[in-house]
């Protein structure tokens, strides 16, 4: 699944999906509360999913150092685990 990379994610250390892509995200996730979150390859432990504000926290010094040239962020589940690469 691709989700793009808003200015505020960026700044703000989030990974943020539009209300639009809501329902696919709650379908791929499967309602789960908390993930483990792995971010360009770097284990963050234990991440809330924030359903109110669809968002999952990854800590702005991670996503303050992509290159201004990635502009999507390509999300998988692997065996339980959300990994998150930049693309």
């Amino acid at each position: 699944m691709e989700i793009a990379i808003s200015e505020s994610a960026r700044r703000w250390g989030y990974l943020k999906w539009k209300k639009k892509q809501g329902e696919e995200m709650e379908i791929f996730l499967k309602g789960r509360k908390e993930v483990r979150l792995i971010f360009n390859g770097a284990d963050h432990g234990i991440k809330r999913v924030d359903w109110q504000y669809r968002r999952i926290s990854i800590g702005y010094r991670w996503t303050r150092m992509i290159p201004e040239q990635k502009k999507i962020f390509k999300i998988s589940l692997q065996n339980g685990a959300l990994y998150v690469e930049c693309q």
